[in-house]
């Protein structure tokens, strides 16, 4: 079986399949979709979402932004870091694992181990 490999963080990640969705792909999916912010929770990275406050945080967090025209343009730094930004909010994104113990994520929330997926670290306003 082929593996799926990456260097991320200076380091070489092989997992048994490549991930189903770029980032791109993320972007365009909140994009489509009527409930913009549950889709946006749902790719957020475990632990910023509890940074957040979980789910009643995140309302309460992403008020100031405004995702009703959400079209954003998506800079990759390199295979695992990249940004969307639009005029003034900026995405930060990269592919979840747990370089430190060379180990997939566990999200509970989506119920999947995160393994090199794309997921969003921060939202700023800039």
């Amino acid at each position: 079986m082929k593996k799926y490999c990456k260097k991320c963080f200076k380091k070489l990640i092989c997992i048994h399949k490549e991930p189903e969705m770029s980032a791109i792909d993320i972007l365009e999916t909140i994009n489509k979709s009527d409930d913009k912010l549950n889709e946006i929770y749902y790719f957020l990275m475990p632990e910023y979402r509890a940074e957040l406050g979980g789910k009643k945080g995140f309302h309460k967090f992403i008020k100031k932004f405004n995702f009703d025209k959400f079209k954003f343009k998506f800079i990759e730094i390199d295979d695992c870091l990249g940004y969307a930004i639009n005029n003034n909010i900026r995405i930060d994104m990269q592919r979840a694992y747990n370089y430190l113990d060379d180990k997939p994520i566990y999200d509970r929330f989506s119920k999947i181990k995160l393994e090199l997926f794309w997921r969003i670290t921060k939202i700023n306003v800039i």
